[in-house]
């Protein structure tokens, strides 16, 4: 949902991105959900079916790892891949072990909006968007009241199907790297992704860490916070 706004101000809310208020409760809460399901016995990492490619997967992925559980995978082109290639599925409440996760959290991956505010005059960080290009320009106002058009001032469009092969798997390499080059981004600076309200934006996240770039941090708000709250500056067009 995208009803922050300017009053809760640019503290640490990662509602967005972990579906979950922040704290150690939150947390616990998340883990408890995410590792049943990527069953930790397994002697692999973890890997999770999501959504219609791996995008959504990596949504799964980055809280995850910002609670701790670094080891974790995405099963590539998803699990309408699987399905595409007749593999076995199953149905049905599974069983697993209890296991123990002590939760701790590494916010160095998370970005404010007190944060992105001070990037917009400095330019320490690069900032890409993974919304539709059109969303980005404004040409396409958001469908959530209140929400005002466009894109955070000096940043760059890289609407994020643009990192997957048309079956859905991740690009890989050079095709990869076209993507962010196409963007303007250089992936040797430092970035932060955003998006609609801080979930695609994993998916530049994982992208960039395909390449080899594993310190992207992600806007948590995203234009959910930023778009709805009147005092922050916003930019139409293209970047």
């Amino acid at each position: 949902g995208g009803g922050r706004g300017g009053g809760r101000g640019g503290g640490l809310h990662l509602e967005h991105l972990l579906g979950v208020e922040e704290g150690r409760e939150g947390g616990e809460r998340l883990m408890g959900l995410r590792l049943a399901l990527a069953q930790p016995e397994a002697p692999r990492p973890p890997r999770k079916p999501e959504g219609e490619h791996a995008g959504g997967g990596q949504q799964q992925r980055q809280p995850l790892k910002l609670f701790g559980a670094h080891d974790v995978a995405l099963l590539d082109g998803g699990l309408a891949k699987w399905k595409a290639e007749g593999r076995p599925l199953e149905m049905g409440k599974q069983t697993l072990r209890h296991r123990h996760f002590t939760v701790w959290r590494d916010a160095k991956a998370v970005r404010t909006k007190d944060q992105m505010l001070a990037n917009v005059d400095g330019g320490t960080e690069q900032v890409v968007d993974a919304r539709p290009a059109a969303r980005f320009t404004g040409e396409e106002r958001d469908p959530r009241p209140g929400m005002a058009p466009g894109h955070i001032p000096g940043s760059r469009s890289l609407p994020h199907g643009q990192l997957f092969n048309d079956d859905g798997t991740w690009k890989q390499g050079d095709a990869l790297k076209a993507a962010f080059d196409a963007a303007g981004i250089d992936l040797d600076k430092p970035l932060v992704a955003t998006c609609g309200s801080g979930m695609t934006a994993t998916v530049l996240a994982f992208g960039a860490h395909l390449l080899g770039k594993d310190d992207v941090a992600v806007y948590d708000g995203s234009w959910s916070e930023w778009g709805a709250d009147a005092a922050t500056p916003k930019a139409t067009g293209a970047a």
